[in-house]
């Protein structure tokens, strides 16, 4: 007489279900090359996922160095404003830039080298100073 057999029959649906069911690949009675083509669409698999997770972390990464770039154009235009008259920080902006140097000094005690001395003289003081600069930048 034969014996009934109860098999239970279980799904699998990725080879990683059946890894963690503690079966492998080899374990089963496969003919012909689907065992290598299981095993070789598994890797493919993975290195998808993992192209696809680093793919995603340079994406956020690259967005990040984007909004950091946009607040500091931000913070260099309002430096710009702030220090130079409008004309002209709206030409450097627009990438015109004749040959220009722009030096900003502060001549300390001015009002004391100055105090004594008439309004012409102490333009003539201020042309000298601004004449050495001149020296220096060229």
């Amino acid at each position: 007489m034969y014996k009934a057999f109860n098999a239970k029959h279980y799904s699998i649906g990725i080879a990683d279900d059946m890894i963690s069911a503690g079966l492998q690949l080899t374990d089963l009675n496969l003919l012909d090359s689907t065992c290598e083509r299981l095993i070789h669409d598994t890797s493919q698999e993975r290195e998808l996922k993992e192209t696809t997770d680093r793919q995603q972390f340079w994406e956020r990464q690259a967005s990040c160095v984007r909004r950091e770039l946009h607040t500091s154009h931000r913070k260099n235009r309002r430096l710009l404003h702030s220090t130079m008259p409008k004309h002209i920080a709206l030409l450097l902006q627009s990438g015109c830039q004749p040959l220009v140097t722009i030096m900003f000094a502060n001549i300390v005690d001015f009002k004391t080298l100055t105090g004594h001395l008439d309004a012409a003289s102490a333009i003539t003081y201020l042309n000298k100073v601004a004449t050495l600069f001149d020296t220096i930048a060229d």
